[in-house]
C-alpha cells in the first residue's frame, strides 16, 4: 500500500513539473503532446519522412496551365492569345475590260480555280502559277507574278468566245467565197453564148468572179478582226 502511494505521488509530481516548466518558457516536452510522441507523428524511419536535410519537392506547374508573357514588341503576341495568319505574298490588284474577268490559280495540270473577279484587290502566293479567264471569256497564257512582296497591278484585255466563233465563220464563209471566185473564172475562159441581152455568158462569169474574191476579201477581213478581239491578254507589272 505504501508502495503504490509512493509510485502515484512520483507520477503527480512529474506530470506538475512538466506543466511549469511550460508555463515559464522552460525548456521540456511541447505543450499538447507526451512524452512518447504525438500520435499522428511518423514513425522514425518511416519511408514517406523526408531525410535529414532534405527540403520539400516543390510542385511541377502543370504544361496544360496557360502561360502568359508580355510582348517584348508591338508586332508580339502574348502566349496565352490565338496567333492570326497575316497576309502573305504581294497585294494583287486586277483591272480588266470586262467584270466577269477572273483571277485564276493553277493547282493541278489542268485544273484552275477562281480567285476573285471584277476590279479586286488580294493577297496571294508569289510562287503559284496565273492567268486570266472567265466563264465565256477567252483565257489568257498562264503567267507568274514579277515580285515576291510589294504591289502588283495586272491589266486584263478580255475576248469572248462569241468573238471567236463568229470570226471563224466569216474566216470559213471568206475562204469559200475566194474558191467560188476561181470557179467562176475557170468557166468563164471556157464559157460561150450569151447569158442575156448585151451580156454574154464569158463576162457574167468574170463578172460574177470578181464578186466572190470581193466578198471573200471582206469577209476573211472581218473574220481575221473577229478572231483577233477574242484573244485575251494580261499585263503584269
Amino acid at each position: 500500500m505504501r508502495r503504490a502511494t509512493a509510485v502515484g505521488t512520483a507520477s503527480l509530481l512529474s506530470f506538475a513539473s512538466i506543466h511549469a516548466a511550460n508555463a515559464w518558457g522552460l525548456p521540456g516536452t511541447p505543450s499538447g503532446s507526451s512524452a512518447l510522441g504525438a500520435p499522428d507523428s511518423p514513425a522514425l524511419g518511416a519511408p514517406d519522412s523526408p531525410a535529414s536535410g532534405d527540403t520539400p519537392a516543390e510542385p511541377v506547374p502543370s504544361t496544360s496551365a496557360p502561360r502568359t508573357a508580355e510582348p517584348e514588341t508591338p508586332g508580339e503576341v502574348a502566349f496565352d492569345q490565338p496567333l492570326r495568319a497575316s497576309p502573305a505574298g504581294p497585294s494583287v490588284r486586277l483591272n480588266a475590260n470586262r467584270p466577269q474577268t477572273w483571277l485564276q490559280k493553277r493547282f493541278h495540270e489542268n485544273e484552275w480555280r477562281d480567285l476573285c473577279t471584277g476590279a479586286c484587290l488580294i493577297h496571294t502566293s508569289p510562287t503559284g502559277t496565273y492567268r486570266l479567264g472567265g466563264r465565256s471569256l477567252r483565257p489568257t497564257d498562264p503567267f507568274q507574278l514579277p515580285r515576291s512582296s510589294g504591289s502588283v497591278i495586272i491589266e486584263g484585255k478580255m475576248g469572248t468566245n462569241a468573238q471567236r466563233y463568229a470570226g471563224i465563220g466569216l474566216t470559213i464563209g471568206g475562204v469559200v467565197e475566194a474558191l467560188s471566185g476561181v470557179f467562176l473564172l475557170a468557166l468563164a475562159s471556157s464559157a460561150s453564148g450569151q447569158y442575156s441581152e448585151g451580156l454574154s455568158n464569158q463576162d457574167f462569169f468574170n463578172i460574177s468572179g470578181a464578186f466572190s474574191f470581193v466578198r471573200a476579201a471582206v469577209l476573211l477581213g472581218l473574220g481575221v478582226s473577229f478572231i483577233g478581239k477574242s484573244s485575251s491578254s494580261a499585263e503584269v507589272r
